[in-house]
């Protein structure tokens, strides 16, 4: 094992400016285009099912929603907006290496802001690459549509209304997802009163 330099994107995310985010969520766009871009030879150990774990996500999100406090009205609608995208979500035409798990403790900076580490791969695995998309956008997008546009910038492609569809459903099947504390943590604070709203509020959709 080897020490990265660096520091935590938390120690400094809720401080810098708006165009330092900006760059950040940009350089975290970009290094996961870079873990997608990875052959997956020699990675068995990272393969599963992936349309019986989307299978499994979809039977255990509602309950893991309910636990984290989300809303019954919100909890209940679940089932019907999963209902048109579950099986194409289970059949991806591609699937990547991926870190699963991006957030602010586990992206290093160095004192220029720069990317100098991303950390933890014990949830990494195989599977579709917008699945990868859901923790970046909850823990350093947070809702603000300049931050999610920069964050695809930095992957290299577009969010599209169709991408943007994709990665509300992996919202609610995410394994480490939670409805309630993703929209606590939404930036201007925001008070969604149902499952459409909270979904658009966190993958807000600006045209380009």
């Amino acid at each position: 094992m080897t020490r990265l330099p660096g520091r935590t994107a938390r120690s400094v995310f809720e401080t810098v400016s708006d165009d330092a985010r900006r760059g950040i969520v940009r350089a975290v766009g970009a290094v996961i285009a870079r873990l997608h871009d990875l052959p997956s030879d020699g990675l068995d150990a990272l393969v599963v099912d992936w349309p019986r774990f989307v299978q499994d996500q979809i039977a255990t999100c509602i309950e893991r929603h309910a636990r984290g406090g989300a809303a019954p009205a919100w909890t209940a609608a679940i089932g019907e907006r999963l209902l048109g995208v579950a099986s194409e979500l289970a059949s991806p035409v591609h699937l990547v290496p991926m870190h699963a798990d991006v957030h602010v403790d586990h992206v290093l900076l160095d004192e220029d802001l720069s990317l100098t580490g991303l950390l933890d791969f014990g949830d990494a695995l195989i599977g579709d690459a917008a699945y990868d998309f859901v923790t970046p956008a909850a823990f350093f997008v947070r809702g603000r549509a300049d931050l999610l546009a920069a964050f695809f910038e930095g992957y290299g492609c577009a969010l599209t209304p169709e991408l943007r569809r994709r990665c509300a459903a992996y919202q609610l099947l995410h394994r480490f997802s939670q409805l309630q504390r993703d929209v606590d943590m939404l930036l201007p604070a925001q008070a969604p009163t149902s499952l459409d709203e909270a979904l658009d509020a966190l993958w807000p959709f600006r045209a380009p």
